[in-house]
């Protein structure tokens, strides 16, 4: 008899202490208990599907920390997608962000205002390794189709980089005032000669003041940033106890001069000209004074 009492005084007490399902998100929403350690947040999410069209949420996120594998990083106005690489991705991939969500509930006068921190760039993308083309092709034999196209790659990734800092000149030449990123991008090229099983190529960005950010968020060359560094790199997907990791390995930099136009004034006889270009020389018959 005595245990059976005692097994319904247990049963009771726990029916007490039982916490409600929905404890963190019941009333208003100024009283609401969220793990702000979770982003996303669950909480929220289950709130939301359950008050439906009573819940409205407002959120705005903001970069709290510009960092990277070579540390703090000046703040840059180039948008970085959280699930793409970019080119400012290498240098601002441990950044944070904070985001405050803002909640309020019908039949509520006090709003909730929920903040949390979070890495800028999806983790899996924030995995980089700086090596060199000689030790990444030894590192990966089996990317390659044969050993003689394992030894041709890094070579094929100084034309690559020579390739594309020669995409450069004509539109340096003639003043162009906005410069495409994608004419330097790697994403956009392929490596020749060399036959390699390997996910994608990309140009990651050095020097952070040499890339600017277009009214149409395209990425641009800034014009007359003088001396800009900048990298390939190659993505590589590997498993390892039943999961899959992408490394970018970042090769060795390479630089490409961003130069700005200068004016020089040339004289014949009585006679004054001004030139402006990128390398401005008189014209046959002046002087420059």
């Amino acid at each position: 008899m005595r245990r059976i009492v005692f097994a319904v005084l247990i049963s009771l007490s726990s029916t007490l202490i039982q916490v409600p399902a929905n404890a963190s998100t019941d009333g208003c929403p100024d009283t609401w208990l969220i793990d702000t350690t979770e982003y996303p947040n669950q909480e929220l999410a289950e709130a939301k599907k359950r008050l439906g069209v009573n819940m409205a949420i407002a959120e705005r996120a903001k970069v709290i920390e510009y960092k990277g594998p070579l540390g703090v990083m000046p703040a840059h106005n180039v948008v970085i997608a959280p699930h793409k690489l970019n080119p400012l991705g290498y240098l601002y991939s441990d950044s944070k962000i904070q985001t405050e969500i803002t909640v309020e509930l019908r039949g509520c006068t006090n709003k909730g205002t929920f903040k949390f921190e979070s890495n800028w760039i999806n983790p899996e993308l924030r995995i980089f390794q700086v090596t060199t083309a000689v030790e990444f092709a030894n590192r990966f034999p089996d990317l390659f189709s044969d050993f003689k196209q394992q030894d041709l790659f890094a070579g094929s990734v100084r034309d690559l980089e020579k390739s594309l800092q020669g995409r450069l000149e004509y539109p340096l030449r003639i003043g162009m005032e906005q410069i495409p990123f994608g004419l330097v991008d790697a994403y956009f090229q392929r490596l020749q000669p060399v036959n390699a099983r390997i996910g994608q190529f990309y140009t990651f960005a050095l020097t952070p003041k040499c890339l600017n950010q277009t009214l149409e968020n395209s990425v641009e060359l800034v014009k007359g940033s003088g001396e800009c560094k900048f990298a390939l790199g190659a993505t590589v997907r590997t498993f390892a106890m039943e999961k899959s990791y992408e490394t970018t390995y970042i090769f060795e930099p390479f630089t490409i001069n961003l130069p700005s136009k200068q004016s020089i004034t040339c004289v014949k006889g009585k006679t004054t000209k001004k030139v402006t270009a990128v390398s401005p020389k008189c014209p046959a018959g002046y002087r420059k004074k």
